[in-house]
């Protein structure tokens, strides 16, 4: 019970720390600017430049035989080149991160045009706030690539006001650890700042990584469960991930009430931006099968976060599930429509080697934004997210450029807090 007390303490502790962190360094940037940034590029210039002088010191005390020189000197050379960049390239280096955040800007402004493509498509209202930031996406990217030093202060701001909002999010944090569980449970869901998507989008892959380090000296494990309560679970979310290739970004799926709830762009007919856009598929299936198909077949490892839900959670949840069934017309894969029995096994597509394994049985939607896949916007998480998020659970708002290592990264957090419904958290290899 110490143990479990102090482990607490310790959470709590590294909530304000990460927080008032956070926020004492966007009042920094928000007061100090271009200045406070021209000092930070310099003490990166001095460390690159330390580092290359402690390189050269080793090899004057090593013995010659025991040095890779090739390595050796071309560190010390890489180091000392980027050290005296920074230093003495003083416009350069301060144009680099305005650049930087142009690019991300034109992203988001792309992702949003598509998105509102994609909605006109399919006979979805375009609400005015989406035109308005796209628009703002594009300017404001095109403006800042274009002559980088002359918005660095504004960029500056935007950033100051970025780490403000994320460490006020650590606060908020560190109040609902310590909040009574009942006074949680009435706060409504809000707007979160998250981290941004370049920094989250591979976070399931640095972790599988980890667990692969663990069972590699724990063989004679196949999962690795962790509970904070004895509840049973009402819903969970899968996050799956593989070492290599487009799976590396992972995707999310749903077990709730006996079925795997899963959407994504199942259809390779469809494809189009080379998978990123398609028809938009769901498919339900058997639990057992389908992580034995993910584990087995897909190579995957797969991170499932167990929901514990209220009376009031469970019918809110179920009726956003049946809205989104109700809008469902029934797909068969490749397999299914061919006649010939003994041409089956020349189907290798995604769809049909899953209905091979699983038995699994395919929809598309009739109408709605997720009749069309898009891989950064209407994508699975976003469907997680409307039947988890938006039946009035406090589990995750996000917007722009969506991925699974965002939802991931929420949900890890949440299962860390004492208070939070995310009560359990297993792996699947």
């Amino acid at each position: 019970m110490r143990i479990e007390l102090n482990r607490s303490y310790v959470k709590r502790g590294n909530l304000i720390f990460t927080g008032v962190s956070l926020i004492t360094v966007g009042i920094l940037i928000l007061y100090g600017k271009s200045d406070f940034l021209n000092i930070v590029m310099k003490s990166i210039a001095i460390a690159f430049i330390i580092n290359a002088a402690s390189q050269i010191i080793s090899i004057a005390m090593k013995k010659k035989d025991d040095i890779n020189n090739n390595t050796t000197i071309g560190h010390i050379i890489l180091n000392l080149v980027i050290g005296f960049c920074v230093f003495y390239l003083e416009n350069i280096s301060l144009s680099l991160l305005p650049i930087v955040f142009a690019l991300y800007m034109i992203l988001n402004g792309v992702v949003k045009l598509i998105t509102i493509y994609i909605y006109i498509k399919n006979g979805i209202n375009v609400k005015l706030g989406i035109l308005i930031e796209c628009i703002v996406y594009f300017i404001f990217g095109a403006t800042s690539l274009l002559s980088p030093l002359r918005h660095l202060n504004e960029i500056l701001v935007i950033i100051a006001i970025y780490f403000l909002l994320f460490g006020t999010n650590f606060i908020k944090n560190f109040i609902t650890e310590v909040m009574p569980k009942k006074t949680k449970n009435k706060l409504k869901r809000k707007v979160r700042t998250t981290l941004p998507v370049f920094l989250v989008a591979l976070m399931p892959h640095k972790v599988l990584k980890k667990v692969n380090e663990y069972f590699e000296i724990n063989s004679d494990d196949t999962e690795k469960l962790n509970r904070k309560s004895e509840e049973n679970v009402d819903l969970e979310v899968f996050i799956h991930v593989t070492s290599n290739g487009i799976g590396m970004v992972g995707h999310v799926d749903l077990y709730y009430n006996g079925e795997i709830i899963s959407y994504g762009n199942y259809d390779e007919s469809s494809y189009k931006l080379f998978g990123v856009v398609g028809r938009g598929i769901l498919f339900r299936c058997e639990k057992d099968k389908y992580i034995n198909f993910c584990t087995g077949c897909m190579k995957k490892t797969l991170f499932s976060y167990g929901l514990k839900l209220n009376e009031e959670q469970k019918k809110n949840v179920g009726k956003k599930i049946n809205e989104i069934k109700d809008n469902l017309i029934e797909w068969k894969p490749p397999i299914v429509l061919e006649e010939d029995k003994n041409r089956l096994d020349e189907y290798n597509d995604y769809a049909s080697v899953l209905y091979k394994s699983t038995g699994a049985k395919f929809f598309k939607f009739k109408s709605g934004k997720f009749k069309t896949y898009f891989g950064l916007n209407t994508n699975c998480v976003l469907l997680a997210d409307s039947v988890i998020g938006h039946s009035g659970i406090d589990i995750l708002s996000i917007s722009g450029i969506i991925t699974p290592g965002t939802y991931y990264e929420y949900l890890k957090n949440e299962f860390i807090k004492r208070n939070s419904i995310v009560i359990s958290q297993n792996i699947y290899r």
